[in-house]
């Protein structure tokens, strides 16, 4: 996720409170409660009256960053756009991700483009808006399409992983599965959604990438995205969503106007991209970035088609935008005699993810079914559980006790199917008893069990540990592992990715930090660094990335428009526009 696009409720939650208290001063009250901030900085009046209030420089800067799809990519030092970040800035509004001295980008929250946009342009609503379907006004539901989409693949993959091919893609016959769980969507084709969806998921960090056989299988990270709150969660999929490095059509600003339409009117599309294209948004006239970007909407449950040439935010999104939300019911689930949970639209989707992994489904819909039986026993039993262990993970989710019959029932299978197991152990085989016995004392607490008289179980977590430990008490061993069945040892399986996040740090903003050099400046620089061979540190733009990379570079040739340099660490040439250069300094060891 690009850390210079964040909400003001995730800018806050990731201030101190000094800064809090510092940022509430700007605003006139002494208090660092991030909700009483937020309330102050979203208040529609308080932002009319800034954008009245500011110089053309202010409203250049702010022109900018809505043009630039909420971002500024390399705002300058000097000159109007500086200016009016530094004003914007006084009060109260510019933000910094801040990476480090070289690496830092000044921000605004997205949620103040559909505050600001109709403040900076006299915009034609009589011919942006259309139609007049009717719309109830209703909190964002928790159980929203694209969440179920989201939660289905999950299901499925928890229990069946996803085998891929070479070219990483995910094998048709598993795409066609995932069809036929998927939200009905009337506008696009269910393999396209499916294609999308695995995309995002795997972006999200919601699979891991495992060898042996080459598959995708559910992340850790997937429990703490389903754990966050209604609000949270839509604030992280709107922030994937808009990113400004994604999709190269104007996505939030169309987003930012249909929240200022009427509830029961429509976007005339045809009619927004003219009004686009008058104002300067770069590619919103063009025609495939429109088409995917409408698209990437209608999966996301962002917008809905009310007409050929018309659109409008789907009840989710409006709930979202106006910040209200259903709000989840804990423990809201019955078990019924029948062994069935009954699993509500309200209950946490924390809850729903636990019941999932307890309990076998029969049906996800707005009231999901669920139904204790063998399956969900072998899960428990595959993890070690018995059968108290799973009724009390069960009991916490549940509105009503277990009943008697099903409490037996599962006893009994946990007695029946655990009487037999499989154990897949690392042990250690001496040729002699008296040898295995010197091993484990060798080993001490490393040794799990014994097997036999001359084999003793280890963690096979510890190998490295153990050959060292046994070649410094006198009994050296072979560090392979032999696998009966296997003519050579095979890889473990291991995640090929997993979720990290970069360590951005965001804080009130620093002008002397976020602003860059002017782009005469930085050619001066680099230049002399050019003509005396040095390498220099530089932090620059690559076109189409939202994330700035900092390198050791050699400058080579210098052009009007751009600058070849060699990059160290990829060894290879490239080109970088002047523009797309942030800072650059010598490097001290050259």
């Amino acid at each position: 996720m690009n850390q210079g696009f964040r909400s003001v409720r995730s800018v806050l939650s990731s201030l101190s409170d000094n800064e809090r208290v510092a940022l509430g001063e700007k605003f006139g009250v002494d208090t660092n409660d991030s909700r009483t901030l937020r309330q102050i900085m979203l208040e529609p009046n308080r932002i009319a009256r800034l954008v009245q209030q500011l110089s053309a420089d202010g409203v250049a800067a702010l022109k900018s960053w809505v043009l630039e799809r909420g971002t500024w990519r390399n705002p300058p030092r000097r000159g109007p756009i500086g200016n009016g970040i530094r004003e914007l800035a006084q009060a109260g509004y510019v933000f910094e991700a801040y990476l480090g001295p070289h690496h830092s980008l000044p921000f605004l929250p997205w949620d103040l483009m559909p505050l600001v946009t109709p403040q900076l342009w006299e915009i034609p609503w009589a011919q942006l808006a259309d139609g007049d379907a009717e719309r109830s006004e209703a909190p964002a539901a928790l159980w929203s399409p694209f969440i179920y989409d989201i939660f289905q693949i999950l299901s499925y993959t928890r229990r069946d992983p996803l085998l891929l091919t070479t070219q990483h893609t995910v094998y048709r016959r598993y795409k066609a599965k995932l069809e036929a769980l998927l939200w009905k969507r009337p506008h696009v084709p269910p393999e396209i959604v499916v294609d999308y969806l695995l995309t995002i998921m795997e972006q999200l960090a919601l699979f891991s990438v495992y060898d042996e056989p080459y598959r995708l299988e559910v992340s850790k990270y997937a429990d703490e995205f389903l754990s966050q709150s209604p609000e949270a969660l839509f604030e992280t999929i709107f922030e994937f969503v808009f990113e400004p490095g994604r999709l190269v059509w104007p996505s939030l600003l169309s987003v930012s106007l249909a929240k200022n339409v009427a509830p029961e009117q429509s976007l005339n599309i045809a009619q927004l991209v003219q009004w686009m294209d008058s104002v300067g948004v770069s590619g919103a006239n063009n025609q495939y970035y429109l088409n995917q970007a409408i698209t990437d909407l209608l999966v996301f449950d962002i917008f809905e088609l009310t007409g050929p040439q018309s659109a409008r935010l789907s009840a989710w999104a409006y709930g979202a935008l106006q910040r209200t939300f259903e709000q989840p019911t804990p423990q809201s689930a019955l078990i019924q005699p029948t062994g069935e949970i009954l699993v509500p639209p309200t209950t946490p989707l924390s809850e729903r993810w636990a019941i999932d992994d307890l309990a076998s489904r029969v049906k996800l819909d707005r009231v999901s079914t669920y139904r204790l039986d063998q399956d969900s026993v072998r899960r428990g039993l595959e993890r070690g559980w018995t059968s108290e262990d799973h009724l009390k993970a069960l009991g916490g989710l549940l509105k009503n006790p277990v009943p008697d019959n099903v409490r037996i029932n599962l006893e009994d299978w946990y007695r029946v199917l655990g009487r037999h197991r499989i154990f897949e152990v690392t042990l250690i085989h001496s040729l002699h008893a008296e040898d295995s016995h010197s091993v484990e004392q060798l080993l001490g607490d490393e040794v799990v069990d014994r097997l036999s008289p001359t084999d003793v179980i280890i963690r096979p977590d510890r190998l490295k540990e153990i050959v060292r430990r046994l070649e410094k008490g006198g009994a050296p061993i072979l560090a392979g592992v032999l696998k009966p069945g296997h003519s050579k040892p095979t890889k473990g399986q291991h995640p090929l990715s997993s979720h990290t996040s970069e360590p951005w740090a965001v804080r009130l903003w620093q002008a002397s930090a976020s602003i860059t050099p002017s782009v005469e400046e930085l050619r001066q620089q680099i230049r002399a660094a050019a003509q005396r061979g040095k390498s220099m540190l530089l932090t620059y733009q690559m076109a189409g990335e939202s994330q700035p990379r900092t390198d050791y570079v050699i400058p080579m040739s210098a052009e009007e428009q751009w600058i070849q340099v060699y990059v160290a660490k990829q060894r290879r040439y490239i080109l970088i526009d002047w523009n797309r250069i942030l800072s650059a300094e010598l490097d001290p060891d050259a």
